[in-house]
């Protein structure tokens, strides 16, 4: 595993579009990757649609400026829904304090005769948020300064001449946001905080634990092996989880690499196991109206009683999974909106066709699956909660909006079948006829299916955990 957990787009103050910070990251070598924009999700869905056809595990990110003095108190936002209104709403309040804050910039500059204009700032941010790395570029690019570095150093850093705070939202506030999004508020490059000394970082971590952190950036582009042993003592000391991350900004900021930041960093794999295991475990909880843990720091090994019942669900769901399954069973088999249903739909005589050349690679027909199911969500027909895609075979899990499943996975099925023929330059029939539908009625028969379809690829000795299967979500779109 390769992991980078923090890095940045053009859609805030990055030098790659969303996509090419993807394909960047791939040709870097990473394997699990998020997106945190700063005060923004809106590349989320495009990092996350490239993320998919490259095979890298990808994770919705933010991260939102909060107010905090002398320092600077960022909270990065894990597994957020980025269509959440609340966080939306919240998001565009910041974009518009921002925005009140560039013409000040602007003219505070021209105060100090340098010669700039907002259009100029806005053409140097290639159409995403606007922030002082852009006023940088321009002031390089007009022969001002040398560097990005001597622009802030001169003129846009705090303290200096042309620096215009902006408004924020509370630490507080910034926190309850990313939890009611769905995600896992975690304090970004705690070193930035500035603190005179160990007392007080350790008075605002507790405050901010209080009032809701779930986890701690130890692992960072520029943290020595004391600052990370440091950092990893007051995770544990707080049960909060352990995150990490490059902050990859591209070309405005020269020598930070995904991945590895300055050089020495590499964040363990545990580190997104247990991120992914506690968004699992908050989907799971919220769908059962329970409150997740925040943290749990060791799985425990499943007792006989929840064995028996993963047995009894998976004979029950399941039958033979090898066994073809029979569309006379299927035809005119009764439907109803509103009503939760577990999929799955296998390829013709069971050939391994839809993830090629092992589990990470791309493209991959995986991906069209992927896709097609999200493509009859945007159609009004369902709404995805989550798939797992094997290479064989897929599972879904869909609440049902309109018309009725047979029509549904028709639709489907012609959709993925051209593309995924296409693709391979093959004919034929791609999907064995029919497929297997389960009406998941309440929530423990959702929370019980959905805990053992995530566990398909393990089952199937494709990977170890579940977290390392790229082509398997948790989507919770569906209200």
């Amino acid at each position: 595993m390769i992991i980078d957990l923090h890095m940045h787009s053009t859609c805030s103050d990055g030098t790659f579009t969303p996509t090419e910070l993807v394909r960047e990251a791939k040709a870097s070598g990473l394997t699990h990757m998020a997106l945190t924009d700063h005060d923004t999700v809106g590349g989320v869905a495009e990092a996350r649609e490239e993320a998919l056809r490259q095979g890298i595990a990808f994770l919705s990110g933010l991260e939102i400026s909060a107010e905090c003095q002398p320092g600077t108190l960022h909270i990065l936002g894990y597994g957020v829904d980025e269509t959440s209104p609340p966080l939306l709403e919240r998001l565009t309040a910041v974009q518009r304090w921002r925005d009140e804050r560039n013409p000040k910039i602007v003219e505070k500059l021209g105060q100090l005769g340098v010669a700039l204009t907002l259009p100029e700032v806005e053409a140097a941010s290639g159409g995403g948020l606007v922030g002082r790395p852009h006023f940088a570029k321009v002031l390089v690019d007009k022969g001002y300064v040398a560097t990005r570095q001597e622009a802030f150093d001169r003129y846009l850093a705090k303290g200096r001449p042309a620096y215009v705070d902006k408004a924020r939202l509370s630490p507080e506030e910034s926190i309850a946001l990313i939890r009611a999004a769905g995600g896992v508020a975690v304090l970004a490059h705690p070193l930035q905080l500035q603190t005179p000394d160990e007392a007080t970082l350790d008075a605002i971590l507790r405050a901010l634990v209080e009032a809701g952190l779930q986890g701690l950036e130890c692992h960072y582009r520029n943290h020595t092996p004391e600052d990370t042993r440091r950092f990893l003592a007051l995770a544990k000391r707080y049960g909060l989880l352990v995150t990490g991350g490059s902050d990859f900004h591209g070309t405005n900021r020269p020598g930070i690499r995904l991945g590895v930041g300055e050089g020495e960093l590499k964040v363990p794999g545990e580190c997104w196991e247990s991120l992914t295991n506690a968004l699992r475990r908050s989907a799971l909880q919220s769908a059962t109206g329970g409150e997740a843990p925040a943290h749990r720091p060791q799985e425990r090994p499943p007792t006989r009683e929840a064995e028996a019942r993963r047995s009894a669900l998976q004979s029950a769901i399941s039958k033979d999974n090898r066994r073809p399954h029979q569309s006379a069973l299927r035809r005119g088999r009764y439907s109803k909106a509103g009503l939760w249903y577990a999929l799955t739909k296998c390829v013709a005589g069971r050939a391994a066709l839809l993830v090629q050349r092992g589990p990470f690679s791309s493209p991959s027909p995986a991906s069209i699956v992927v896709e097609g199911l999200l493509e009859l969500e945007r159609q009004g027909v369902w709404n995805c909660a989550a798939y797992v895609i094997m290479p064989d075979h897929f599972h879904a899990v869909v609440e049902l909006r309109e018309g009725s499943l047979p029509r549904a996975m028709n639709s489907l099925g012609k959709f993925t079948a051209r593309r995924i023929n296409s693709m391979l330059h093959r004919h034929g029939a791609l999907w064995q006829p029919g497929y297997y539908d389960h009406c998941l009625r309440g929530d423990k028969a959702l929370v019980a299916y959905l805990d053992y379809m995530m566990n398909n690829p393990v089952r199937a000795g494709l990977v170890e955990r579940s977290q390392e299967w790229p082509f398997a979500a948790i989507r919770w779109d569906a209200e």
